[in-house]
């Protein structure tokens, strides 16, 4: 069952053949193995590894590559354990991850013991996917109502592994790539050289600039911190694969020999080149500097009210050596947009969880401590932005913070009134459920009968599943009136 499972698989995402399957898996050991190479597992061995109960870890290989290593030869189904041998790197390849025993059973029971994955010729591509596909999101979709240090850490380190990832893909992959003319510089050049050079030059030119406007048009992808951060990202990831091809050993000797020619195409070159670089080197430093910053905007996103009181210090400390440090977010123009994300991001974050509809379900004492913390949140917001002002003015060597409170502050002071009226309602609704219980219950059973005592009793609330609020109080007005008349 387990071979047929195996085959089956393979069959289906490398189309192999039966033919070629067999022979892949009854390779043995010794054919054509170098001896810097006996690590791997070929064929008949690897199989028997990754079923032996005595192997407790390993993956099964499958990828189609030339035999022994000869890039002359035709492709030949290759099969390996415990890991990739070199000849399947850059490959499509399937795998089989053991997890445990491998016992004979359903297809439910060998995916338990033999996780199945496949991958392209690029890895780093797959990992991404993986990990912003499935991983990430499973993990995201079970908060943590008060997760610990280390469970942060853990969030965050995986979240900055993605990004180191994206990066790099980003970065060998590269968006835009420059045709290089087949033209050797190292020798003397003759006009038609010279002339095809210029060519490859205008249309470099052309693909700078069209990079750089689409670039100056980008906007931030969302109203939060984080979406700063990612566009820094984006556009480094974007401008700093074309500016290292740019700075390539055979790009720059092309330019040298133009140059040396006085071709008119360098001057173009030049004015897009120095446009390039600027952008490139400011979302370089932006990138470098908001990192700092990343993890802190990413427990606002993710945390508790507690998490975020306890992040808050530290995250405007961050911002304030930010602001001192960095050539470019050192100003008002670039630090009030950065201070007003973080503000909306604390403003949806209390409306998300502060929501009236839900927040009134909710037994008083657990509603009340919701408030009061959202409530906390947003003044210690504006508290520690004024103690890190503080501390901005008496050090006197840098530029103060006259940021526009109201951009800032407007929101979330109204949000923290609206939050004190909710708490005090909800700290007077027990005492007015004593009180008034024992008429509205009686009321109510009077229009309603055993269902609105169920009510009563079940929550011990004002407000039961059977009857609203609204009701009650209408068939109240009623009976007054008629007592009057």
């Amino acid at each position: 069952m387990a071979a047929a499972y195996v085959k089956k698989l393979v069959q289906l995402n490398l189309g192999v053949d039966d033919a070629a399957f067999a022979q892949a898996i009854e390779v043995k050991e010794d054919e054509g193995v170098d001896a810097s190479e006996a690590y791997f597992k070929r064929g008949d061995a690897a199989v028997k590894l990754i079923m032996d109960d005595a192997c407790t870890s390993g993956a099964l290989f499958f990828f189609w590559a030339p035999a022994h290593g000869d890039a002359t030869a035709a492709d030949i189904l290759h099969c390996c354990a415990p890991t990739m041998t070199p000849s399947g790197h850059g490959r499509r390849s399937v795998h089989f991850l053991k997890l445990g025993p491998v016992k004979e059973g359903s297809a439910d029971e060998l995916m338990d013991c033999l996780q199945f994955g496949a991958c392209t010729a690029n890895v780093l591509s797959d990992m991404v996917g993986l990990l912003s596909g499935i991983f990430i999101p499973s993990l995201e979709a079970q908060p943590v109502e008060d997760p610990t240090p280390g469970q942060l850490a853990y969030s965050r380190n995986l979240q900055t592994f993605q990004s180191v990832l994206e990066n790099a893909s980003k970065q060998v992959s590269g968006d835009v790539s420059l045709e290089i003319p087949g033209v050797d510089v190292a020798k003397p050049v003759d006009e038609a050289a010279l002339g095809e050079l210029e060519q490859a030059v205008e249309v470099w030119t052309k693909t700078i600039q069209g990079v750089v406007d689409v670039e100056k048009a980008a906007r931030p992808n969302g109203p939060g911190p984080l979406a700063e951060v990612d566009f820094w990202k984006n556009r480094h990831q974007a401008l700093g694969a074309l500016y290292e091809q740019l700075q390539a050993t055979p790009v720059t000797a092309i330019i040298a020999v133009l140059k040396k020619a006085d071709a008119h195409a360098c001057i173009g070159f030049s004015k897009t080149y120095d446009e390039l670089q600027k952008l490139s080197l400011e979302a370089k430093d932006n990138t470098k500097f908001l990192a700092t910053l990343e993890r802190h905007f990413k427990t606002l996103q993710q945390g508790s009210f507690s998490t975020i009181l306890d992040t808050l210090p530290s995250m405007l400390n961050a911002i304030r050596m930010v602001w001192i440090i960095s050539r470019h977010y050192n100003s008002e123009m670039r630090m009030v947009p950065l201070m007003e994300r973080i503000a909306h991001k604390l403003a949806e974050k209390v409306q998300h969880e502060v929501n009236v509809t839900s927040i009134l379900a909710k037994e008083p004492k657990e509603a009340q401590r919701i408030i009061t913390q959202a409530r906390a949140v947003l003044h210690a917001w504006e508290a520690t932005y004024m103690s890190t002002r503080q501390r901005i003015e008496e050090a006197g060597n840098h530029i103060r913070w006259e940021f526009d409170r109201k951009r800032l502050f407007e929101l979330t002071r109204y949000m923290a009134h609206v939050c004190g009226h909710l708490a005090q309602r909800m700290y007077l609704e027990p005492m007015l459920w004593t009180a008034l219980k024992e008429d509205f219950c009686s009321l109510a059973m009077a229009s309603h009968g055993d269902e609105a005592q169920k009510g009563c009793d079940a929550r011990g609330r004002l407000y039961s599943e059977s009857i609203e609020v609204e009701e009650l109080l209408a068939l109240f007005r009623q009976e007054q009136g008629a007592e009057t008349e």
